[in-house]
């Protein structure tokens, strides 16, 4: 998949070195109907990581591999993405996916994580954290804040999920995504990168995942269990950012940086990620031992 979408619709990174990759487990862990296929790779304390929209766990190589020097790096296929199950009806999404969250850590034995989340697992990690808060040592959000009544990213959620199931592609995230200050791609680019984007995949499946992502909207209750360290990194020519406004002075331990130049959808691939998202956890565990 090339870069261009919510990487939410892609954005597939470069591997690892060999050696990393040899410290890979590949496993896959069943829960009911669902099959979920996961990675662990380094020691130490536990980081999970959630792709976004579209995307693969290996859109987050380059973040596992960073941080498996000192930490435990987990990465999910999402339902509906990847190597995991994509069925197709709405009631096995959305608060699932959360449940399928606290399920692998339970299946791991591993009782708090750093949870960092890109696009729309960041959403699904602000529910896990909010609805879980016990289990969530720090949050990272890259390109998307949590969910609530009013966020920017709702609208295009809906509308991208009617354009699969009509059949008419990615038009509706292309455009709503597009890097701020940029021109449009013309309508025969949108028309391959839908074409090229969606080639091999259930289109009705990832409209189902996109439409639970309603149950990520958190309850002003809910908003208040976010006590924990939050880190929420966007690019400047990233369209989702103007959700930042809209969480002023309600979570008290919120931190946002920003990063030169990079889109929702190159946001990944930016050289500064790495590190501000290590050096964060490590200033997390830091003030643990105090």
């Amino acid at each position: 998949m090339r870069p261009t979408l919510l990487v939410a619709i892609g954005l597939l990174t470069t591997s690892p070195a060999r050696a990393q990759q040899a410290a890979l487990a590949d496993s896959v862990l069943r829960i009911g109907d669902d099959s979920l296929h996961y990675q662990t790779r380094g020691r130490g304390v536990p980081v999970l990581l959630l792709h976004g929209f579209g995307g693969r766990l290996e859109e987050m190589d380059n973040l596992a591999a960073s941080l498996a020097g000192g930490y435990k790096v987990i990465a999910l296929d999402l339902q509906g993405f990847g190597r995991s199950s994509a069925p197709e009806p709405l009631t096995r999404y959305g608060a699932v996916m959360v449940d399928h969250v606290i399920g692998l850590l339970d299946h791991l034995h591993e009782r708090r994580v750093h949870l960092v989340g890109y696009s729309m697992g960041a959403t699904l990690a602000a529910a896990v954290a909010a609805r879980h808060p016990e289990r969530v040592r720090s949050l990272t959000l890259i390109g998307a804040m949590p969910l609530r009544s009013g966020s920017i990213m709702l609208p295009l959620v809906d509308s991208e999920a009617s354009a699969l199931k009509r059949g008419d592609g990615l038009r509706p995230l292309i455009v709503g995504l597009n890097p701020v200050g940029a021109p449009l791609p013309s309508d025969s680019a949108i028309v391959a990168i839908s074409r090229e984007d969606l080639a091999g995949h259930d289109s009705l499946a990832w409209a189902a995942a996109l439409l639970g992502m309603h149950d990520f909207v958190l309850s002003d209750s809910e908003a208040h269990a976010l006590a924990m360290p939050i880190l929420a990194l966007f690019g400047t020519a990233d369209p989702l950012r103007g959700d930042v406004a809209g969480w002023a002075g309600r979570l008290p331990r919120l931190r946002v940086d920003t990063l030169s130049r990079a889109t929702h959808n190159d946001v990944l691939g930016h050289a500064a990620l790495a590190g501000s998202v290590r050096g964060f956890l490590k200033s997390v565990d830091a003030q643990g031992r105090r």
